[in-house]
């Protein structure tokens, strides 16, 4: 068949009109029939979506609410078993802090001894101060759990429509539109009309009484369903608001089903409106036809020329009044002139000029996209030249620096001091740090420590912590992981570098273990205000290795060092040993002689105490381990029934009784003996016993092993009032002889060093406590023990308010002695005393170091003697073997005032 060759006119005449009738044609049928079910269809889902994503927002917000609180929750029970007052006062200011940053938790508060919780409450109206009306509440609630017990809880008000920030209306600017929040007891929580708040959901939406809503939207799929509500069809949208350990809460959105059809309305009009179009088309079409033939043939013309390449821009033809032709037109010029400029920049890439910049006409411009790569490649080679040469710098670099740092470790390897500080002078210098400290470890002691052998340009408060254990701050972390630390974001205060114009918190920190075979021999830290390029941090850890390796020779160096030192001193003092040793062993023939017949002694005393007293033996932990027949016919229980029970089984005990028998034993942990009386309900007989309580300890140790109990039956005394006044007196007579026992049976057990030390002891006459008092108030009086005054001051600001500090402490406990105080603040009172001055004293010997000054040893040596001597007394005290604190009083008195001229002395 022959083919027939028609014009473009023609051609375009038959192809676009008989093209668009067809489509048109169909288009118009299939969307008449389809459009509606569609777009309804399409409506809802878009309904369900949102519905969902608004109920998701509004779970989101009571989510990060409930967080809140239950992080707060879990707080406050580490509180629980504090006193109810520090407690309360804590409490308060986490609870203060957590409302100042969380203003939409309104009267956030926290109640102790609650059995049950719930995560949310019914809604309430309430007024509150920042709005005119009132407002619909709710309150959110976490349990604190102590011991997997509920025993208070933490909760808050929130404001019910601050949930619904950021709500996505289903159909916007639509007045009908309903939003409800409803309860799962089926009130509603929220509504846009204020009037609908806080009343049942069936009051306004019957529909809701059909429905099982909670279990229709419980895989999260919101539900869509029709009613009719006065007459018009509505739709309804549901979804559930999800809350963490209560029944969900349902969203509800109503609209007016019409608003849905609108859709279809439009689409039928968009359909009218095509067909018309068409119509003008078809004529336009046949208008323009003749003229787009003549202008296609010029451009056709043009085209030959460019392909002969003619690409002179003066071959188009000019503007024309048809868009579509002037379009070809133009992306002809586009043509002709991208060809253009893309000679030009193959002329500048020859040149070598890389920045040269050019654009391709389009993503398929082949020709401008692979002169642009081949330009982006040779930018790319010359740029990887570039970093290879930075590269092999760094390397270079590294390489200069290792064998620099060999030669330091190879020369100054004679003491760790010496060789910390010429490895850090050289490190901080070699890789640009402000500051630096070297820590080593010293795993002479039972616990290993990192010692700070050496420090540049570290501020004073961070010299004063030289020694880190394992674990301990970053120091110790570093050791204990075996891991190098590098940080930019520093904690406040941690580190600061200082110079002649002040200080400021460094930017970057890097701590490097120096590790060999799996063991740590040192920390090196160091502290920049620029933060270290990797190259850096991995060239001290490459020269960290070989650190480690020559710390570990010089200890050995120096450890072998000192036992030949040792092994000459012990070779000197052998000779002199064996005449010593000779003494030695008859003494201890004659200590063997002496303590069997303490044995024998101590039989007898235990024979007697059995025989008329209660004794019970107990582990530290308060299992009774062993009991004797005394105890087992008060109880009218076998021996073995005894053994294994607990201390505190059988006892009748109130709350503040409890707390006090806790703290004895707490006491006895620690080696101090304690006594009380207990109430015991066997088989609902009482029982009634005055006990005294010895922990036993191993000779020349401190830690007891076992807790011995000597008890006196007083049932009768407490049962009988006739007879209070003689069974207090027999009492007190049978105490006494229980003390004296104790005594001798501790004193059986004492080695001959501390049999030495008494003698020693009784050997020194002490005063009366009498005489005590009477020296004391001639020393004293009745005024403040220390009244700090300007003579007091010696210049040095920081000493001068630590040491006044020690007087207002010296002065408390004082003030605690004379008004009779309880002995748990009296103690307390002592314990603080004791632990300020050890931290001052630790800051006066850090200054006397770092200012270079002598008579350290001096000061150490009044230091220890101070401590030690209110240390001695708190034992004795808490032991009740001393009644007054006027010799001690005195004491510190006395050494303040001499420290106080020794301070000025040293200001000078």
């Amino acid at each position: 068949m022959k083919k027939v060759k028609m014009s473009i006119r023609t051609r375009m005449m038959l192809s676009i009109l008989l093209t668009s009738v067809v489509t048109f044609s169909f288009t118009t049928f299939y969307c008449a029939s389809k459009s509606k079910k569609l777009i309804k269809g399409k409506s809802e889902d878009l309904a369900a979506s949102q519905t969902l994503e608004n109920a998701d927002m509004i779970s989101a917000k009571i989510a990060s609410y409930a967080a809140t609180l239950n992080a707060l929750a879990t707080t406050y029970s580490s509180y629980y078993s504090t006193d109810e007052d520090e407690r309360r006062f804590i409490v308060d200011g986490i609870g203060r802090k957590v409302s100042n940053s969380n203003p939409d938790l309104i009267k956030l508060s926290c109640e102790w001894y609650v059995d049950e919780v719930l995560p949310i409450s019914e809604p309430f109206t309430e007024k509150l101060q920042t709005r005119i009306t009132p407002s619909l509440m709710t309150t959110i609630s976490a349990p604190i759990v102590h011991n997997e017990e509920t025993v208070g809880v933490v909760s808050s008000n929130i404001v019910i429509d601050s949930l619904l920030t950021g709500f996505i209306d289903i159909v916007p600017t639509l007045e009908q539109e309903g939003i409800y929040i409803v309860t799962n007891k089926g009130t509603i929580a929220y509504s846009k009309n204020n009037s609908e708040w806080n009343i049942p959901v069936i009051n306004i939406l019957p529909i809701y009484n059909r429905y099982d809503f909670a279990n229709i939207t419980k895989d999260r799929k919101p539900a869509i369903l029709e009613f009719k509500n006065n007459g018009d069809d509505m739709i309804l949208c549901a979804s559930s608001i999800k809350i963490d350990g209560s029944a969900p809460w349902i969203l509800l959105i109503t609209a007016p089903k019409d608003i849905l059809a609108q859709s279809s309305t439009i689409s039928i009009i968009s359909t009218l409106l095509l067909i018309i179009s068409l119509i003008i088309l078809c004529v336009t079409t046949f208008l323009l036809s003749t003229k787009i033939s003549k202008s296609l043939k010029t451009i056709n013309a043009a085209l030959v020329d460019v392909s002969d390449g003619d690409i002179k821009n003066d071959n188009v033809l000019a503007d024309t009044p048809l868009t579509d032709i002037n379009n070809i037109n133009e992306s002809l010029k586009s043509v002709i002139s991208g060809l253009i400029k893309a000679a030009e920049f193959s002329e500048q890439i020859g040149r070598g000029n890389l920045d040269s910049e050019f654009t391709a006409l389009s993503e398929n411009d082949k020709l401008g996209n692979a002169l642009i790569n081949m330009r982006n490649d040779l930018r790319q080679n010359e740029e990887e030249n570039a970093k290879r040469k930075i590269e092999d710098e760094k390397v270079n670099w590294a390489t200069l620096g290792l064998a620099k740092f060999a030669e330091i470790l190879h020369t100054d390897n004679q003491s760790i001091n010496d060789l910390s500080y010429e490895i850090l002078r050289n490190l901080i210098k070699y890789i640009d740090v402000n500051q630096g400290a070297i820590y080593v470890l010293d795993d002479t002691g039972d616990e290993p420590i990192y010692e700070m052998t050496s420090a540049i340009a570290y501020d004073r408060r961070k010299f004063m912590q030289k020694r880190f254990a394992v674990g301990e701050d970053l120091v110790g972390r570093c050791a204990y992981e075996h891991k190098t630390i590098y940080m930019t974001d520093i904690p406040e205060n941690y580190i600061t570098i200082t110079s002649g114009m002040g200080g400021a918190t460094a930017s970057a920190l890097l701590l490097v273990p120096l590790v060999i075979e799996d063991k740590v021999f040192g920390i090196i830290e160091l502290a920049s205000f620029a933060k270290l390029e990797e190259y850096k941090i991995n060239f001290v850890e490459k020269l960290a290795e070989s650190i480690a390796s020559t710390i570990s020779t010089v200890k050995v160096n120096e450890r072998t060092n000192e036992l030949l030192k040792q092994s000459k001193v012990q070779a000197e003092e052998l000779a002199s040993q064996e005449e010593e040793m000779r003494q030695n062993m008859e003494e201890l023939q004659a200590t063997q002689e002496e303590a069997a017949r303490r044995d024998n002694e101590t039989s007898s005393i235990m024979k007697v105490i059995n025989q008329q007293l209660v004794v019970v033996e107990y582990d530290t932990d308060g299992n009774i381990t062993n009991a004797n027949a005394a105890m087992s016919e008060l109880l009218n229980m076998p021996v073995d029934s005894i053994i294994g029970q607990k201390a505190d089984d059988g006892l009748d005990m109130n709350a503040e009784q409890r707390r006090n028998y806790t703290q004895m034993w707490n006491d006895l942990r620690r080696g101090i003996s304690g006594s009380t009386t207990s109430h015991i309900v066997n088989n609902g007989v009482d029982i009634w016993l005055a006990e005294t309580y010895t922990p036993i300890t191993e000779p020349l140790e401190t830690k007891p092993y076992k807790i011995v109990k000597i008890g006196v039956n007083i049932t009768e005394r407490m049962s009988a009032k006739k007879a209070i006044v003689e069974l207090e007196k027999l009492s007190a007579s049978k105490d006494a002889t229980i003390a004296e026992l104790e005594e001798k049976l501790n004193n059986s057990q004492n080695t001959t060093v501390k049999e030495s030390a008494k003698k020693t002891e009784k050997a020194t006459a002490k005063p009366s406590a009498a005489d005590e008092t009477a020296e004391f108030n001639a020393e004293v009086g009745e005024q403040p023990l220390i009244e700090w005054t300007a003579d007091c001051e010696s210049g040095i600001a920081e000493f001068d308010g630590q040491r006044q500090q020690l007087a207002t402490l010296a002065n408390t406990l004082y003030t605690a002695f004379r008004s009779a105080k309880s002995k748990k603040e009296m103690k307390e009172s002592l314990r603080s005393l004791i632990d300020f001055a050890s931290y001052h004293f630790g800051s006066v010997e850090s200054y006397i170091d770092e200012s270079g000054l002598g008579g350290k040893e001096s000061f150490k040596a009044d230091f220890d003697n101070f401590i030690a001597k209110l240390e001695l007394f708190q034992k004795l005290y808490v032991a009740g073997k001393v009644k007054t604190a006027d010799s001690l009083m005195l004491y510190v008195s006395n050494w303040l005032k001499a420290y106080t001229e020794k301070i000025k002395e040293l200001s000078k």
